[in-house]
């Protein structure tokens, strides 16, 4: 008899293998250190980090970004400022 098929845990957490990617945004082009996926998601298994890291497209900069989606779009200094921006795109 074969053995069963453990579920993998990852799959509840990516929509049960739905397509995704994962986009960095920052001010600036910027290279991923190897360990900042496991710095920045210490709560992952390894399985899940390798999972995430083969659906990275690319760093994105944030003016490529708001020129493509609002221009003049500033990068917001804090939190504040970036729920205030949201709420603005959100009820114009």
């Amino acid at each position: 008899m074969a053995a069963k098929k453990i579920p993998n845990p990852i799959d509840k957490h990516v929509g049960s293998r739905k397509n995704f990617a994962v986009l960095v945004c920052a001010e600036s082009a910027i290279e991923l250190p190897e360990d900042a996926w496991t710095r920045s998601l210490p709560h992952f298994t390894p399985y899940e980090i390798e999972n995430m890291k083969s659906h990275y497209v690319r760093c994105a900069i944030w003016s490529d970004i708001s020129q493509q989606l609002c221009e003049g779009l500033k990068l917001p200094n804090n939190i504040d400022d970036a729920i205030s921006t949201c709420l603005r795109i959100r009820d114009a």
